[in-house]
């Protein structure tokens, strides 16, 4: 796969799944997790973001607001071919998947993994509190927090490899510049705001040692929207990328077994689990 071109995956052409990736990611990050519902059947769509595998001054210039839009150009795009959509993504791209969902009544379920409302995970500085102060300020220009170890993954073997596809100057982006978090709290902002507005089948998979963004993400997500039926799982084997970490297969069956369910006769699914694999 050339991860900067994205990626389109042809299935039975009955339904369609729409992938998101993260801020500064790439379709890498989704690309297995894609394949596994293409043999399932589903035609997979992984966009770019705007922004995204180029260079960190290219994001500077976008808004959240270009985020949004791209995923929605491309659910305006392919509704017409099918009768059954599904959005996932993860991190940001999981926040997008869930704001896109009532753009369509071809939407039929929706799943965020890892979402990053709050800035807040293990591996980032306590000094964060005083983020909002200091992007309020020209110093937004001059400021950066560089991704560490363990880059959201723990499975060492996979935190290898992605490093090595890093060395690869527009893989991924290695650090949060001022301007790009700026647009994140904004975005965070708006997101909360937009929870209630949300009423499809959702599903939130998050990891309880989640190094980037903690646990209250995903709990804030499921305690504010409207859907009847909802579902949050807590892994414990993954960091933050849970689609490319150790509990990938986890997250594929979760989610494509809370797709498959028949939303109609299956309102009794509100639920919260905590996975140990």
């Amino acid at each position: 796969m050339n991860y900067k071109d994205g990626f389109m995956l042809k299935g039975e052409g009955k339904k369609a799944l729409i992938l998101l990736h993260g801020l500064t990611g790439s379709p890498f990050e989704l690309r297995w997790i894609g394949g596994k519902f293409n043999q399932e059947g589903y035609d997979v769509y992984c966009p770019i973001l705007p922004g995204h595998c180029s260079t960190i001054k290219d994001l500077e210039k976008t808004k959240w607001q270009d985020w949004l839009e791209a995923g929605q150009t491309l659910l305006k795009t392919i509704e017409k071919d099918y009768e059954e959509i599904y959005l996932a993504g993860l991190c940001v791209g999981g926040m997008i998947a869930l704001l896109l969902s009532e753009k369509s009544e071809k939407v039929k379920a929706v799943a965020s993994w890892s979402p990053l409302v709050y800035l807040d995970g293990w591996t980032i500085p306590k000094t964060v509190i005083f983020l909002p102060l200091v992007l309020s300020t020209p110093l937004k220009h001059i400021f950066y927090f560089k991704e560490k170890y363990p880059y959201g993954i723990k499975n060492d073997k996979v935190r290898k490899k992605v490093l090595s596809l890093a060395e690869k100057p527009s893989f991924v982006y290695d650090r949060f510049t001022g301007i790009v978090l700026k647009e994140l709290l904004d975005f965070s902002k708006y997101f909360i705001k937009q929870l209630p507005t949300i009423t499809k089948p959702v599903i939130i998979i998050h990891s309880k040692y989640d190094d980037v963004s903690s646990v209250k993400s995903a709990y804030t997500v499921y305690q504010n929207i409207s859907s009847k039926k909802k579902k949050l799982l807590i892994l414990e084997n993954s960091y933050h990328m849970i689609t490319i970490d150790n509990d990938k297969e986890t997250v594929f069956e979760q989610t494509k077994e809370f797709f498959e369910i028949d939303t109609e006769k299956s309102l009794e699914t509100n639920s919260c689990h905590e996975v140990k694999v």
